[in-house]
């Protein structure tokens, strides 16, 4: 009867909380961040690149306010000097941002795709089989959505817990009760019941006959409840459950006022019309007396989960101050990856003057405020209090010698070290300082110095160069790689915007063939700069550049061997301007993606002046090189290179980067086509123009 028992309490448990509960297992899955809309490709605002382990264990690197307050919390753990073990990591670790078991998809997370899902779904299949014939229901296309529809598709109505220990149920059941029929009516029974999990249906376990064993009886009266549950009835749920606690006999007695409190606190979390102050207080009260009178440690963990849930709604305050002090004292707790998850950073919060300098809370808030609302009077002088001073200061703030005068002193094996030397850069006005430390920094290995981190580095240093060589160096940025194959990692620039920006409207053509020709310019960049320094000696007409490209870009495109011969070999400026605009109409892809910098004389400055009013009155891309090459054709309508330059035009003309003299052009341009060339395999391929 014991063994009976603990199983249908673990049925019980398992079918309606989240999975992982139970004990401290390490998680399936692995850590995979994906960009989303507010992070650069170059240095991701809302997490570090590094692994957890790596970041928890071994180096911070450059901490920023943006990153999400779960990797704050283990950066204010390791500025603090507070203790951070591997086993708190591990508990942590189903809680990072970044980590994914399975469910994360195109459409965003889908938790069917988990592989705890996937294999508690195999189990309640493989068990089920025993008994019953393969179904044809789907088990992993069902979710709040389709029972409840107010929530998306990544949040299942089950969870693996409820497939698992039904299939263990199952298992003990025949063990126990052999080929007895009820055990078949309880496999049809439970079936209906997670067929709640994929569709919408109110259809409910058939009573228990009247000559059913009590084991049926109390077990299909479960079985009833939870249908009621999974079909989004909460009210009705916890009644039956509250029923069930209620019967002296069953072996659900126990366990009834935990699910009927779990029951309340969805119901509170999606019915508005509710009253969810008065249903959350009596969840709260069920849970504290079950919590008392259990001795299942699991599930008394779990009873302080949701007592915690349900309080975060009636008493935010409360329960944030309590969170504060779990995440600032010297031990952390069991509990510690839900009570990160749990604290919300944007809630306000007074904590009494004692605490001032030592919790969680008033560095997270310091890190992300402003100047001018963190004071920083009476905080501690230590390096906690020194990244959050740093972060917030500028070349222009108060006690900046001081401020640097202490990043100075920070010592390399502080957790503190790479912030501080990358605010130093960020804020020295002394450009050798600046770019000492910044050369030493790029020299580290990534596993030691991320790519983030160089990334964010150079960001903070290029504003130091003051030759072309140092701008190179800074320029480069490397994306960083992508778990998704959603990325075409090749497609991805090499600089950011403000560099850019540089590049295209501040560096006259000869510095920027410079910039291209140094060894020292990172490969990824010269390819870059190949296309853009080739396409600006075009349109200014200078031959001599496009010369000394010829051999690179040559090698770079070997089929446009012959046309990039014809075009230096060409002595007339108006067919170099059309053999120029005809290649240029068949590689489109060779174009690549303020102040004038430092290193830019007076004499390159005036140069640049007069080269940009000639770029200023070119007009877009598509119309420039279309009445470049008509006026070509025009003289010479049957050139043969015409056909595939032609055909792009009439496409280039169609959308993107056009005006309203685009269309006229296309059109122009495929009449010349199909009357010069009609049978031309672009012409076949260029039917229609709209």
């Amino acid at each position: 009867m014991a063994n009976y028992t603990r199983t249908l309490l673990l049925v019980a448990f398992g079918a309606v909380i989240a999975s992982g509960a139970c004990g401290q297992t390490k998680p399936s899955g692995h850590r995979s961040c994906e960009l989303g809309y507010d992070n650069s490709i170059f240095a991701p605002k809302s997490w570090p690149e590094r692994d957890l382990d790596s970041y928890a264990l071994r180096n911070l690197g450059i901490v920023v306010p943006q990153y999400d307050h779960f990797y704050l919390f283990i950066a204010y753990r390791k500025l603090s000097a507070l203790s951070l073990t591997p086993t708190d990591v591990e508990r942590l670790r189903p809680f990072d941002p970044c980590w994914d078991d399975g469910s994360r998809q195109w459409h965003g997370h889908d938790g069917w795709s988990a592989s705890p899902m996937q294999s508690a779904q195999e189990a309640w299949r493989d068990a089920r089989a025993r008994v019953l014939p393969p179904s044809g229901r789907s088990q992993q296309n069902g979710s709040y959505d389709s029972v409840l529809g107010y929530l998306g598709r990544s949040v299942p109505n089950c969870n693996p817990d409820a497939y698992r220990n039904a299939a263990r149920t199952l298992l003990d059941r025949l063990a126990v009760h052999g080929g007895d029929p009820f055990v078949v009516e309880w496999a049809r029974g439970q079936d209906l019941v997670l067929g709640k999990c994929t569709a919408v249906s109110d259809e409910l376990p058939a009573a228990a006959p009247v000559n059913a064993p009590d084991w049926y009886r109390h077990d299909r009266a479960y079985q009833t409840a939870a249908a009621q549950f999974y079909a989004g009835h909460y009210q009705r749920a916890a009644e039956a459950f509250d029923a069930i606690a209620q019967e002296s006999s069953s072996p659900w007695k126990d366990i009834a006022p935990y699910l009927t409190a779990r029951s309340q606190i969805r119901q509170a979390s999606i019915d508005r019309a509710a009253d969810n102050e008065a249903l959350l207080t009596d969840a709260r009260t069920r849970l504290d007396a079950a919590g008392a009178a259990s001795k299942d440690e699991a599930l008394r963990a779990d009873i302080a989960r949701l007592v915690q849930r349900a309080r975060l709604t009636l008493e935010p305050q409360a329960v944030k101050a309590e969170l504060d002090q779990h995440l600032s004292a010297a031990t952390l707790p069991q509990t510690i990856g839900q009570d990160v998850r749990d604290f919300d950073p944007k809630a306000l919060l007074e904590l009494p003057a004692d605490t001032d300098g030592r919790r969680f809370s008033q560095w997270l808030d310091a890190m992300r405020s402003t100047p001018e609302l963190n004071g920083g009077e009476g905080r501690p002088a230590n390096d906690l209090w020194l990244v959050a001073a740093l972060q917030n200061s500028n070349v222009d703030g108060p006690q900046l010698s001081q401020l640097l005068a202490r990043a100075s002193r920070v010592p390399k094996a502080s957790p503190a070290y790479y912030t501080a030397q990358y605010h130093i850069v960020r804020l020295t006005p002394e450009h050798d300082r600046a770019m000492r430390i910044t050369r030493e920094l790029l020299a580290l290995p990534d596993d030691e110095f991320s790519r983030q981190d160089k990334n964010r580095l150079k960001a903070a240093a290029i504003g130091h160069a003051r030759t072309l060589p140092e701008f190179a160096l800074l320029a480069y940025r490397q994306p960083i790689a992508m778990t998704s194959a959603r990325y075409d990692k090749a497609s991805l620039p090499v600089v950011d915007s403000a560099t850019a920006k540089v590049l295209n409207g501040a560096l006259p053509l000869d510095t920027l063939f410079a910039l291209y020709a140094d060894p020292a310019t990172p490969a990824p960049l010269r390819d870059e700069l190949q296309g853009v320094v080739w396409v600006r000696g075009l349109v200014l007409k200078r031959w001599d550049v496009l010369h000394r490209l010829k051999p690179a870009l040559q090698a770079r495109l070997a089929s446009a061997s012959p046309i990039l011969s014809q075009l230096d070999a060409a002595e007339d400026p108006a067919e170099k301007a059309a053999i120029g605009a005809m290649f240029l109409a068949r590689y489109p892809g060779l174009v690549g993606s303020v102040p004038l910098p430092a290193f830019v004389g007076k004499k390159a400055a005036a140069t640049w002046k007069d080269e940009r009013a000639k770029l200023q009155a070119t007009p877009n891309a598509t119309d420039y090189l279309a009445k470049t090459i008509l006026s070509w054709a025009s003289i010479h309508p049957r050139d043969e290179r015409l056909p595939p330059a032609l055909r792009m035009l009439v496409r280039s003309s169609r959308g993107g980067c056009v005006s309203q003299e685009s269309a006229g052009l296309g059109r122009t341009a495929f009449r010349h086509l199909h009357r010069h060339f009609p049978g031309r395999e672009e012409s076949k391929l260029t039917r229609v123009h709209y």
